[in-house]
């Protein structure tokens, strides 16, 4: 809280979230319908109403960002994006990083109660808001996601990289180990999912 007396928290009991705010009292407990998990909990700077990320499920990105006051109304500030991590206040706007069309390249977007989002900042990159000081600075962490697809066959003495694009992951493998099925979930394939598949020789994929 402001006066640095109270604190707000999620805590996950049996699977599914709330906040507690003070410490101790259950001020939001989603119901299984509207989606179990919950992020990025910040007391307004006048101690008077919480926001926080919604999301469709613990350890979702999937969400939105909501505002709640001291006795337990919650508004929906945004709809849902299909990557939302990070959020502030700055003043009486909340500023929060997500994606709405694509789950990398968050962008800096902002929202008032009563008002509509607005975009504050794009950049080619997939970044995450923390904090934002009285001065108006925001602290932004930038990180580089990247899965990767990794096979040894018998002989190898080293690991082949079997990786696609930016988000290779394994779904299955042929009956005679020859061939690798797998999706593509990142900003190479854009906001659809791909399935391919290649050969553990290292052939293109289709």
């Amino acid at each position: 809280s402001p006066d640095g007396m109270e604190l707000a928290v999620i805590r996950n009991v049996e699977g599914s979230d709330r906040l507690e705010y003070p410490l101790g009292k259950i001020l939001f407990e989603p119901k299984d319908d509207a989606g179990r998990g919950l992020g990025f909990v910040r007391i307004s700077p006048d101690g008077r109403q919480v926001a926080f990320v919604h999301y469709r499920a613990t350890q979702s990105l999937v969400g939105k960002v909501c505002l709640i006051d001291a006795g337990g109304k919650v508004v929906e500030l945004t709809g849902e994006y299909v990557n939302i991590h990070g959020l502030v206040w700055r003043g009486e706007e909340i500023l929060y990083s997500a994606s709405d069309d694509r789950p990398l390249f968050r962008s800096v977007l902002a929202v008032k109660p009563g008002a509509a989002p607005r975009v504050v900042a794009r950049m080619p990159v997939n970044l995450t808001l923390w904090d934002a000081a009285e001065d108006g600075r925001l602290l932004i962490a930038q990180t580089d996601d990247r899965g990767a697809m990794i096979a040894r066959l018998p002989g190898d003495t080293h690991d082949r990289d079997l990786s696609w694009l930016d988000a290779s992951s394994v779904a299955d493998l042929s009956r005679d180990g020859r061939m690798v099925l797998f999706n593509e979930t990142g900003q190479g394939v854009g906001s659809v999912p791909v399935a391919y598949a290649r050969g553990l020789d290292g052939s293109p994929a289709v």
